[in-house]
Protein backbone atom coordinates (compact mmCIF):
# COMPACT_ATOMS: atom_id res chain seq x y z
CA UNK A 1 0.00 0.00 0.00
CA UNK A 2 1.83 3.34 -1.10
CA UNK A 3 1.83 6.86 0.86
CA UNK A 4 -1.26 8.16 -0.94
CA UNK A 5 -3.49 4.95 0.15
CA UNK A 6 -2.39 5.40 3.30
CA UNK A 7 -3.33 8.90 2.79
CA UNK A 8 -6.86 8.22 1.13
CA UNK A 9 -8.15 5.95 4.10
CA UNK A 10 -6.96 8.76 7.04
CA UNK A 11 -9.44 10.70 4.87
CA UNK A 12 -11.96 8.54 4.99
CA UNK A 13 -11.65 8.44 8.84
CA UNK A 14 -11.41 11.93 8.94
CA UNK A 15 -15.03 11.81 7.11
CA UNK A 16 -16.72 9.80 9.39
CA UNK A 17 -15.18 11.38 12.36
CA UNK A 18 -16.38 15.16 10.90
CA UNK A 19 -20.21 12.90 10.01
CA UNK A 20 -20.35 11.97 13.58
CA UNK A 21 -19.67 15.05 15.28
CA UNK A 22 -22.15 17.02 13.06
CA UNK A 23 -24.53 14.18 13.44
CA UNK A 24 -24.06 13.89 17.66
CA UNK A 25 -24.46 17.84 17.99
CA UNK A 26 -27.20 18.85 16.02
CA UNK A 27 -29.12 15.63 14.94
CA UNK A 28 -28.71 15.88 11.86
CA UNK A 29 -26.44 15.86 9.58
CA UNK A 30 -26.42 19.98 8.56
CA UNK A 31 -23.19 20.02 7.37
CA UNK A 32 -21.67 23.31 8.37
CA UNK A 33 -19.37 25.68 5.97
CA UNK A 34 -16.59 24.26 8.22
CA UNK A 35 -17.16 20.72 7.47
CA UNK A 36 -18.45 21.26 3.85
CA UNK A 37 -14.44 22.64 3.36
CA UNK A 38 -13.15 19.74 4.93
CA UNK A 39 -15.30 17.24 2.76
CA UNK A 40 -14.42 19.34 -0.55
CA UNK A 41 -10.42 18.84 0.44
CA UNK A 42 -11.12 15.29 1.32
CA UNK A 43 -12.76 14.44 -1.94
CA UNK A 44 -9.71 16.01 -3.87
CA UNK A 45 -7.29 14.02 -1.81
CA UNK A 46 -9.55 11.00 -3.19
CA UNK A 47 -9.76 12.24 -6.69
CA UNK A 48 -6.25 12.53 -6.95
CA UNK A 49 -5.33 9.31 -5.60
CA UNK A 50 -8.43 8.07 -8.60
CA UNK A 51 -5.98 9.67 -11.26
CA UNK A 52 -2.77 8.39 -10.27
CA UNK A 53 -4.56 4.33 -9.50
CA UNK A 54 -5.98 5.25 -13.28
CA UNK A 55 -2.35 6.14 -14.86
CA UNK A 56 -0.53 3.43 -12.82
CA UNK A 57 -2.76 0.77 -13.91
CA UNK A 58 -2.48 -2.04 -16.30
CA UNK A 59 -5.93 -2.28 -17.17
CA UNK A 60 -7.05 1.03 -17.21
CA UNK A 61 -10.63 0.26 -18.18
CA UNK A 62 -10.98 -2.31 -15.89
CA UNK A 63 -10.01 0.17 -13.69
CA UNK A 64 -12.73 2.43 -14.51
CA UNK A 65 -15.24 -0.20 -14.63
CA UNK A 66 -14.62 -1.11 -11.08
CA UNK A 67 -13.87 2.32 -9.68
CA UNK A 68 -16.52 4.83 -11.70
CA UNK A 69 -19.22 4.34 -8.60
CA UNK A 70 -16.15 6.05 -6.60
CA UNK A 71 -15.85 8.52 -8.54
CA UNK A 72 -19.17 9.81 -8.44
CA UNK A 73 -19.00 9.46 -4.78
CA UNK A 74 -15.86 11.84 -4.25
CA UNK A 75 -17.81 14.82 -6.10
CA UNK A 76 -18.39 17.33 -3.20
CA UNK A 77 -22.10 17.98 -4.26
CA UNK A 78 -22.50 20.18 -1.00
CA UNK A 79 -20.21 22.19 -2.03
CA UNK A 80 -21.17 22.42 -5.80
CA UNK A 81 -24.66 22.63 -5.12
CA UNK A 82 -24.22 25.39 -2.70
CA UNK A 83 -22.52 27.28 -4.81
CA UNK A 84 -24.86 27.06 -7.30
CA UNK A 85 -27.48 28.07 -5.10
CA UNK A 86 -29.42 24.94 -5.39
CA UNK A 87 -31.95 23.80 -3.14
CA UNK A 88 -32.59 19.61 -2.94
CA UNK A 89 -36.24 18.65 -1.70
CA UNK A 90 -36.30 15.71 0.72
CA UNK A 91 -35.17 12.84 0.28
CA UNK A 92 -32.00 14.19 -1.97
CA UNK A 93 -31.31 16.64 0.20
CA UNK A 94 -30.80 13.65 2.88
CA UNK A 95 -28.98 11.37 0.18
CA UNK A 96 -26.61 13.98 -0.31
CA UNK A 97 -25.90 14.69 3.12
CA UNK A 98 -25.27 11.11 3.46
CA UNK A 99 -22.47 10.67 0.65
CA UNK A 100 -19.65 11.80 3.02
CA UNK A 101 -20.17 8.66 4.81
CA UNK A 102 -20.78 6.22 1.50
CA UNK A 103 -17.47 7.18 0.63
CA UNK A 104 -15.72 6.04 4.14
CA UNK A 105 -17.57 2.71 3.75
CA UNK A 106 -16.24 2.67 -0.13
CA UNK A 107 -12.84 3.38 1.05
CA UNK A 108 -13.19 0.69 4.17
CA UNK A 109 -14.13 -1.91 1.36
CA UNK A 110 -11.59 -1.20 -0.94
CA UNK A 111 -9.04 -1.62 2.19
CA UNK A 112 -10.47 -5.50 2.92
CA UNK A 113 -10.02 -6.10 -0.57
CA UNK A 114 -6.86 -5.25 -1.24
CA UNK A 115 -5.85 -7.17 2.27
CA UNK A 116 -4.37 -10.81 2.03
CA UNK A 117 -5.65 -12.91 5.11
CA UNK A 118 -3.50 -15.67 5.44
CA UNK A 119 -5.10 -17.16 8.88
CA UNK A 120 -8.06 -17.53 10.92
CA UNK A 121 -7.20 -14.36 13.54
CA UNK A 122 -6.77 -11.99 10.39
CA UNK A 123 -9.99 -13.56 8.72
CA UNK A 124 -12.01 -12.82 12.25
CA UNK A 125 -10.52 -9.84 12.87
CA UNK A 126 -11.56 -8.54 9.29
CA UNK A 127 -14.95 -10.05 9.89
CA UNK A 128 -15.50 -8.01 13.25
CA UNK A 129 -14.30 -4.62 11.44
CA UNK A 130 -16.57 -5.24 8.50
CA UNK A 131 -19.73 -5.94 10.82
CA UNK A 132 -18.96 -2.72 13.56
CA UNK A 133 -18.39 -0.91 9.72
CA UNK A 134 -21.80 -2.02 8.80
CA UNK A 135 -23.88 -1.43 12.29
CA UNK A 136 -22.06 1.81 12.88
CA UNK A 137 -22.57 3.66 9.27
CA UNK A 138 -26.28 2.12 9.02
CA UNK A 139 -26.87 3.30 12.49
CA UNK A 140 -25.75 6.41 11.36
CA UNK A 141 -27.76 6.78 8.54
CA UNK A 142 -30.79 5.81 10.40
CA UNK A 143 -30.61 8.11 13.05
CA UNK A 144 -30.05 11.05 10.56
CA UNK A 145 -33.03 9.53 8.58
CA UNK A 146 -35.68 8.84 11.92
CA UNK A 147 -34.79 11.37 14.42
CA UNK A 148 -37.49 14.02 14.22
CA UNK A 149 -39.71 12.07 12.28
CA UNK A 150 -39.81 8.58 14.62
CA UNK A 151 -41.03 9.30 17.90
CA UNK A 152 -39.01 6.21 18.78
CA UNK A 153 -36.20 7.25 17.67
CA UNK A 154 -34.88 9.34 20.66
CA UNK A 155 -31.05 8.60 20.62
CA UNK A 156 -28.11 7.30 18.68
CA UNK A 157 -28.55 3.95 21.26
CA UNK A 158 -31.95 3.69 19.90
CA UNK A 159 -30.75 3.46 16.03
CA UNK A 160 -28.15 1.42 17.07
CA UNK A 161 -30.21 -1.31 18.76
CA UNK A 162 -32.82 -0.80 15.86
CA UNK A 163 -29.82 -2.00 13.34
CA UNK A 164 -28.49 -4.74 15.57
CA UNK A 165 -31.73 -6.35 16.00
CA UNK A 166 -32.96 -5.94 12.39
CA UNK A 167 -29.18 -7.62 11.07
CA UNK A 168 -29.49 -10.35 13.05
CA UNK A 169 -33.21 -10.33 11.89
CA UNK A 170 -34.46 -10.74 15.31
CA UNK A 171 -37.00 -7.61 14.26
CA UNK A 172 -37.03 -4.27 16.21
CA UNK A 173 -39.93 -2.72 18.05
CA UNK A 174 -39.01 0.61 16.10
CA UNK A 175 -40.65 0.83 13.00
CA UNK A 176 -39.27 3.03 9.86
CA UNK A 177 -41.07 6.15 8.84
CA UNK A 178 -39.24 7.14 6.16
CA UNK A 179 -38.21 5.93 2.91
CA UNK A 180 -33.96 5.59 3.59
CA UNK A 181 -35.48 3.96 6.95
CA UNK A 182 -37.32 1.29 5.23
CA UNK A 183 -34.56 0.64 2.69
CA UNK A 184 -32.19 0.13 5.35
CA UNK A 185 -34.31 -2.81 6.55
CA UNK A 186 -34.09 -4.34 4.06
CA UNK A 187 -30.55 -4.28 3.28
CA UNK A 188 -29.69 -5.41 6.59
CA UNK A 189 -31.54 -8.30 7.46
CA UNK A 190 -30.04 -9.34 3.83
CA UNK A 191 -26.37 -8.83 4.80
CA UNK A 192 -26.91 -10.40 8.11
CA UNK A 193 -28.03 -13.45 6.22
CA UNK A 194 -25.25 -13.30 3.69
CA UNK A 195 -22.52 -12.69 6.55
CA UNK A 196 -23.10 -15.03 9.44
CA UNK A 197 -23.69 -17.70 7.40
CA UNK A 198 -20.60 -17.47 5.84
CA UNK A 199 -18.64 -16.86 8.77
CA UNK A 200 -20.05 -20.00 10.76
CA UNK A 201 -19.47 -22.02 7.58
CA UNK A 202 -15.87 -20.42 7.62
CA UNK A 203 -15.18 -21.48 11.32
CA UNK A 204 -16.35 -25.03 10.80
CA UNK A 205 -14.39 -25.57 7.93
CA UNK A 206 -11.37 -24.17 9.92
CA UNK A 207 -11.68 -26.34 12.75
CA UNK A 208 -12.19 -29.21 10.51
CA UNK A 209 -8.94 -29.07 8.68
CA UNK A 210 -7.18 -28.03 11.90
CA UNK A 211 -8.04 -31.25 13.78
CA UNK A 212 -7.18 -33.58 10.47
CA UNK A 213 -3.69 -31.84 11.05
CA UNK A 214 -3.71 -33.15 14.76
CA UNK A 215 -4.75 -36.38 13.62
CA UNK A 216 -2.30 -36.93 10.84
Amino acid sequence: MHGLQVLVLLAAAALVVIASVDVFSTHSFTSSSWAIRQQALICTVMIIELIVGYFISDHRTRYILTHWPFLLLCIPYSLVFGNLGVELAEPWALVMQIIPLLRAVFVFGELLGALRFSNIGSITGAYVALLAAILYFSSLIFYIAEYGINPEVHTFRSAFYWAVMSMTTTGSNIPEMTVIGQALASILPAAGLILFPVFTVYIASSIARASKGVQS
